[in-house]
C-alpha cells in the first residue's frame, strides 16, 4: 500500500502547501512504502503525525520532546546511562548518533551540551524527527531550544565523509536481533514497525527488544549493523557506544573492550 499524505485541516492553505513540499521531498528521495499497512502522514502547518489505520482505534505517532518522559530525560541528561557510557569528552564535544530514529538519544546527548550529528536514513522517520526538533525549538523553553539547535540532522545512512572532522564519540542503536517469539510493542513502535514492514509481515509485531527506545529505523540485518560500526570506529576519536539487548551477542566483526550492563539494554564500548 502507499503512504498517504493528508493536510490537516484539508482547507488550511499552509498545511496544503507543506503537504506538497513533503511529497516532493519523499519523491526526490525515491521513497515508496512497500508494506501492507494503511498509513497516513497527517500534515498540519506546524506538526506531523504518522497514523496507522486498520484497527479499532487508529494508532498515532507524534514525536514530542516537550512533554512526558522525554522532557523528564532531557532535564536529567547527566544521569542517563547513555551519557555516562560516552565517557569523558569535552564540554562542547561533537557526538555522532548513527541511527537517530525518533531522536530521543540525540536530544539527550545535546542536552549534555554536546553537538550532535544525527543520521536517520528512513525518509519518513527523518521528516518526523525534523518536525519534532522544529517544534522543540519554538516551544518556549530556552534550554530545550538550545538542545534542539545543537542537533544537526542528516537524512541519510551514516557516512564518514559527511562529517567535517572525526567525531569525539559516537552512539549506535541498530535494529535488534530477531527474537524467537514476536512480542507486541508499545503503540509508537507499532506504528514504526508498520512503516518498515515487508509485505509478508504483520503490523503490530516486532522482532526487537521491547524496552529499547532508539533504533535505526531502516537497518534490519546484523551484517548491515556491523558494517555501520566498522565505518564508525575510524571516524571517531573516542568511544563508540553500541546499544544491544541485555542477552544478545555483540555485533559481529569487532570485539568491544568493555560493556555497561542494564536490566534490558547493554551498552557495548569500543575503545576505552
Amino acid at each position: 500500500m502507499t503512504l498517504e499524505l493528508r493536510p490537516v485541516p484539508e482547507d488550511d492553505p499552509r498545511a496544503r502547501e507543506r503537504t506538497r513540499t513533503l511529497q516532493r521531498r519523499l519523491e526526490a528521495a525515491g521513497y515508496v512504502h512497500g508494506g501492507d499497512a494503511a498509513l497516513t502522514l497527517e500534515v498540519e502547518a506546524d506538526c506531523l503525525s504518522l497514523v496507522l489505520q486498520g484497527g479499532k482505534t487508529p494508532l498515532r505517532l507524534t514525536p514530542d520532546f516537550v512533554r512526558g518522559r522525554q522532557g523528564y530525560r532531557h532535564a536529567r541528561a547527566a544521569h542517563e546511562t547513555l551519557v555516562r557510557a560516552v565517557g569523558r569528552v569535552g564540554e562542547h564535544a561533537h557526538i555522532v548518533d548513527a541511527s537517530a530514529g525518533l531522536g530521543r538519544d540525540a536530544l539527550l546527548l545535546a542536552a549534555r551540551g554536546w553537538r550532535v550529528s544525527a543520521f536517520e536514513r528512513h525518509p519518513v522517520v527523518a521528516l518526523l524527527l525534523e518536525d519534532a526538533l522544529q517544534r522543540a525549538a519554538h516551544a518556549g523553553d530556552p534550554a530545550l531550544a538550545a538542545s534542539a539547535a545543537r542537533v544537526h540532522l542528516f537524512p541519510q545512512a551514516f557516512a564518514a565523509d559527511a562529517l567535517p572532522a572525526p567525531a569525539d564519540a559516537a552512539v549506535f542503536d541498530p535494529m535488534f536481533p530477531q527474537r524467537r517469539k514476536n512480542a507486541a510493542v508499545k503503540k509508537d513502535m507499532q506504528v514504526l514497525q508498520a512503516l518498515m514492514e515487508a509485505p509478508d509481515q504483520r503490523p503490530g509485531q516486532a522482532s526487537r527488544a521491547e524496552d529499547t527506545e532508539e533504533h535505526d529505523a531502516a537497518s534490519d540485518t546484523e551484517s548491515d549493523a556491523a558494517a555501520t560500526l566498522a565505518a564508525l570506529i575510524p571516524a571517531t576519536r573516542g568511544r563508540v557506544v553500541v546499544k544491544r539487548p541485555a542477552g544478545a551477542a555483540p555485533l559481529p566483526g569487532t570485539t568491544p573492550v568493555s560493556a555497561i550492563q542494564g536490566r534490558a539494554v547493554r551498552f557495548d564500548l569500543y575503545r576505552a
